[in-house]
């Protein structure tokens, strides 16, 4: 039960889901329910699978895949009550536990936004004076941090020295519970930051191992990628994230809108961009998107996002260039957008230095 805003902090737990399996044309059908601690249906799915002929076990791990896939992300069904009683709540949090930092941890990821981001962070500072060596904490204040740094620091700037107290964190939760497949994508988020390409693929790989279906991961792992100019595998990593999660985090689009812009594939590229732009500010997406609308000449398009791109604070104390090398570092891909930016009517001072 969760009880009114202002009052006790709701607890992970008491959820079951249960099924029948039905014979089907060529296979099965399994009805799954989740039911919470008043065993009233929260979320009912129907799963129609073909039985293998070598394997049965498989059409089993088929359905187990899809369950999870809808039941388990910060929007599915699970954590409905979670996200509702969270969004009532006025700030600081009266009471906090591991579930209500979790939840704010996926709100924060999910987002990007700073004050998300801020308040998960107080979260879990409060949680880990409770609970010091708590490994889900460890790994999600560091990837906070992470988040945080990257937010507000000028690109180019030498981060390895900043990053070394969240790698640390984060390690030392991988160490804790060396079996969380969340713990080994923050590494990998780090030290994607750090310019450790390999390094970081290495992390994500094992993050991947641990859990196929941690999306987030997947999503990350596409990122890394294209930082490393792996783009083929980016493409595929990025599309596998997008197609196995129910409800796919903005974040997801960006890798698929910047392989999309760089193979030619503009209406796709525009698509999954303005997509991707819901993430935090939004500035990588939106100069992807607005290079993309230049070269398919949607000028309709170029005109709201021309305004939308020179009033970005990041990119204004920078210059669009610079800052964006600090994300992406193709230099055909950033020579192909500085060109389509100043056609597009973007100013050669502001693409150059502060405006």
């Amino acid at each position: 039960r969760l009880l009114p805003a202002g009052e006790a902090a709701p607890a992970e737990g008491g959820f079951q889901v249960s099924g029948v399996i039905h014979p089907a044309p060529n296979g099965i059908e399994v009805t799954a329910s989740l039911t919470g601690d008043t065993a009233d249906a929260l979320w009912t799915g129907v799963f129609a699978r073909p039985l293998p002929t070598t394997n049965p076990g498989e059409a089993a791990g088929d359905v187990a895949h899809g369950i999870v896939r809808e039941l388990v992300p910060f929007r599915g069904p699970l954590h409905d009550r979670g996200r509702h009683w969270l969004d009532e709540q006025r700030r600081p949090l009266q009471a906090v536990n591991s579930y209500v930092c979790l939840l704010t941890y996926r709100l924060a990821r999910e987002t990007g936004d700073s004050n998300n981001i801020a308040d998960s962070l107080a979260c879990y500072e409060r949680l880990l004076l409770q609970q010091p060596d708590q490994p889900l904490a460890l790994s999600a204040v560091a990837w906070l941090e992470t988040r945080a740094l990257a937010n507000r620091e000028l690109p180019g700037r030498e981060l390895n020295a900043s990053l070394q107290d969240p790698l640390q964190r984060a390690e030392r939760a991988g160490g804790l519970a060396p079996q969380r497949s969340i713990a080994h994508d923050h590494v990998a988020t780090i030290k994607n930051w750090q310019m450790r390409f390999d390094a970081a693929q290495e992390s994500s790989v094992e993050a991947l191992r641990l859990n196929p279906l941690n999306t987030d991961a997947r999503a990350n792992y596409a990122i890394i990628l294209a930082r490393a100019l792996e783009w083929m595998l980016a493409g595929e990593q990025a599309a596998l994230a997008i197609r196995d999660a129910a409800f796919p985090s903005p974040w997801y689009f960006y890798p698929a809108a910047l392989n999309a812009f760089r193979s030619g594939q503009l209406d796709e590229a525009i698509m999954n961009g303005q997509i991707a732009a819901e993430f935090a500010n939004g500035e990588v997406a939106t100069v992807v998107t607005l290079a993309a609308a230049n070269e398919a000449n949607r000028k309709d398009l170029v005109g709201t996002l021309r305004p939308r791109l020179m009033s970005m604070e990041n990119l204004r104390r920078t210059g669009i260039m610079p800052w964006l090398a600090g994300q992406i570092t193709d230099v055909s891909v950033l020579d192909r957008i500085a060109d389509d930016l100043k056609a597009a009517g973007v100013p050669q001072d502001a693409l150059t230095g502060p405006f």
